[in-house]
C-alpha cells in the first residue's frame, strides 16, 4: 500500500494559475499508482499544462477533440524542458504537440519525433478522467 504524499500541480497555460480560479491549485497521489494532476475542466482544448508528480515535470495536454494525454515535459531533440507550452493540433489524423524548443512535433499517443527520423520519443503516461479529475499513471 502507497503512502499518500502530497505533490504540488500547476495549471498552466500562462501565468501559473488555473483558468477557472486563477490560482495555483494542489493535487495528491491517489490510491495506487494514479496520480491527481488536477480537474479536467481547468485543462484548456489546445494548450499544455504544466503537473510537477512525484518530482516529475509531466505535460498534460486536452486535444481540440477532448481527449486527454499525459507525457514527460521534457524534450529529447533540444534537452529542454516544456513541451507543455507547445501548441497542439492534429496533422494527418495524429494528435500531436509542438515542441517551442527544437520545433518539432511529437505524437501524443506513442511519443514518437513525428518529423525528425531516429529521433528519442518523449515518454508517454497512461492516462485517466474520474469524477472530473485527470489521473496519470507513473511507475
Amino acid at each position: 500500500m502507497s503512502v499518500p504524499t502530497m505533490v504540488r500541480v500547476l495549471s498552466v497555460p500562462d501565468p501559473l494559475a488555473s483558468p477557472s480560479t486563477g490560482r495555483l491549485h494542489w493535487g495528491a497521489i491517489a490510491l495506487g499508482d494514479w496520480i491527481d494532476a488536477g480537474p479536467v475542466a481547468d485543462l484548456v482544448a489546445g494548450h499544455g499544462h504544466r503537473a510537477l508528480l512525484r518530482g516529475c515535470q509531466i505535460a498534460v495536454f486536452r486535444t481540440p477533440a477532448g481527449t486527454v494525454h499525459a507525457l514527460d515535459d521534457f524534450d529529447p531533440v533540444s534537452g529542454a524542458y516544456g513541451l507543455s507550452s507547445g501548441a497542439v493540433a492534429d496533422v494527418g489524423g495524429v494528435p500531436s504537440v509542438w515542441s517551442p524548443s527544437s520545433g518539432r512535433r511529437f505524437d501524443l499517443c506513442t511519443g514518437r519525433c513525428l518529423d525528425l527520423e531516429g529521433a528519442r520519443t518523449v515518454e508517454v503516461y497512461p492516462v485517466q478522467v474520474r469524477a472530473g479529475r485527470v489521473e496519470v499513471g507513473l511507475p
